[in-house]
């Protein structure tokens, strides 16, 4: 493998990093892209990748919910991994992954950057449509000041999540506040 696109760039192998925080797995990957054919492309622990960077950065976090990724531990080697990008970083995150919650604002603003404020709906507008969850997580609503999408509904019970259009940031409503505001006719 001499060069392969990345986006809508040509990038060599060498350019290319692979990151997972276990050896197990690095050898798991330095394995299936041997048997693959591809040469090049260097495959890493994110603790030895350290002060080192790349055009591109390949990170799976392989299972990002457990103990090991969650604490203030975990949150400096997700920072290591996903700072030494140049250029691209492509982030795998299973659902399980995106419970973490140094992962999950990455996953929120790679989410944010595909939405326009302007097609956001006012979210007591939404109310008033649905109260299914399944309609309503991962839709992008305006409500305040506060523009993003909701990312959890009725958990923590009673609360709404909503993550931040500009920021990333989590939010939080009280459904009950705002089901108060719905049945006042308020917008």
């Amino acid at each position: 493998m001499a060069s392969t696109k990345v986006g809508a760039v040509q990038v060599s192998a060498s350019d290319i990093v692979v990151l997972t925080p276990f050896r197990a797995q690095r050898v798991l990957i330095k394995n299936c892209l041997y048997h693959q054919g591809v040469k090049g492309v260097k495959v890493s622990t994110v603790h030895r990748s350290q002060g080192s960077e790349a055009k591109v950065v390949i990170f799976d976090p392989v299972k990002g919910n457990e103990d090991f990724l969650t604490n203030s531990e975990g949150a400096r080697l997700i920072n290591v991994a996903l700072s030494r990008a140049m250029g691209k970083l492509i982030l795998f995150l299973s659902p399980g992954d995106r419970q973490n919650v140094h992962l999950s604002k990455f996953y929120n603003l790679s989410r944010l950057g595909e939405v326009r404020s302007e097609d956001a709906i006012q979210l007591i507008d939404l109310l008033r449509q649905t109260r299914q969850e399944k309609e309503i997580v991962g839709r992008l609503v305006s409500h305040g000041r506060h523009v993003g999408l909701i990312k959890a509904f009725n958990q923590p019970p009673n609360c709404l999540v909503l993550a931040s259009h500009v920021t990333g940031q989590d939010h939080e409503f009280q459904l009950s506040f705002l089901y108060q505001k719905l049945e006042a006719g308020a917008a």
